[in-house]
């Protein structure tokens, strides 16, 4: 499967995320730091990242912008907090996340709303592909 990192300051939430993922088949690894983030993307990039908004020192929003920064863009983001769901499905947005869940959201939820983001959009009706 993929390799999730979760970016959360709760121990709590990360092992509930943790146990969650690798139940779906996901290989996990976690941050609480933000001097240790651009380290991590640089060597071993995760294929999603699973992140909680309200964190001391570093917002998730802030995380969120220095993730694009490091990955221009092409690691996926999902939210992940216990802030108001219209707050998040509004942070998603904006932060250009690839989507959001609660964290009293069932651990399907979770898996879905991972498996979704990792699965390539299929091209249009029509469309072409390129052949390479």
């Amino acid at each position: 499967m993929s390799r999730v990192l979760i970016i959360d300051d709760s121990p709590t939430a990360v092992e509930k995320a943790r146990r969650a993922l690798i139940g779906g088949g996901h290989t996990v690894d976690a941050l609480c730091k933000m001097i240790e983030l651009g380290g991590v993307l640089r060597s071993s990039p995760p294929d999603l990242v699973l992140l909680d908004l309200n964190m001391p020192g570093l917002s998730g929003e802030g995380f969120a912008q220095l993730i694009h920064r490091f990955s221009s863009g092409s690691i996926p983001i999902i939210i992940y907090s216990s802030e108001d769901r219209v707050r998040l499905a509004a942070s998603a947005r904006e932060l250009c996340a690839s989507g959001w869940v609660h964290k009293s959201d069932s651990d399907d939820a979770l898996r879905d709303t991972i498996g979704r983001a990792l699965t390539p959009a299929a091209p249009a009706p029509g469309a072409r592909r390129s052949a390479q």
